[in-house]
């Protein structure tokens, strides 16, 4: 294949992943890249292979406009958990916080980020957490925020609040 046919065709090829990504009929662009091959005087088999690469490209991008998981609080991805974190706190749902007060143990340091942050705006209390310390250092603003849930759930007020948060 001459130099500037492999120019042409590579043109084409990146031409063709933002034609897909603005979501014109993929069936057109494949005719239309087969087409414009043939009229190159490519061989049978760069045609085939070219067929190939551009059917997978337009699975591939067909395949990523589709979401993983519906946005839920309790999901373990966390491309569908942080929106639903972000959902709770501006709607002000308190029945959010024993999920948030579970994932301030997320591996994820994000889930954690979000996590503490919606606690904060929904409480007003940190209980000293921080989000990137180690797991050793977690631990104690954990457990002082599992005693806040505990005293929440079982009628706690603000006295109860500051109690958990020591003197």
């Amino acid at each position: 294949m001459a130099r500037s046919e492999r120019e042409n065709v590579a043109h084409f090829s990146f031409r063709h992943t933002i034609i897909v990504r603005d979501r014109v009929r993929v069936d057109h662009v494949l005719i239309g890249a087969i087409s414009a091959v043939n009229r190159m005087n490519v061989n049978r088999a760069h045609v085939a292979n070219l067929s190939l690469l551009l059917s997978s490209l337009a699975l591939f991008a067909l395949v990523g406009c589709f979401s993983r998981e519906p946005i839920d609080i309790k999901s373990q991805d966390p491309a569908a958990k942080i929106p639903a974190i972000k959902q709770a706190v501006e709607a002000k749902d308190l029945s959010a916080a024993r999920q948030l007060v579970k994932d301030l143990d997320s591996d994820d340091p994000a889930v954690r980020f979000y996590a503490i942050g919606g606690l904060q705006r929904l409480t007003g209390e940190s209980f000293g957490y921080v989000y990137y310390d180690d797991d050793d250092a977690r631990k104690s603003a954990v457990k002082r925020w599992q005693m806040w849930l505990a005293s929440q759930e079982s009628g706690g007020d603000a006295a109860t609040t500051q109690s958990v948060a020591g003197p």
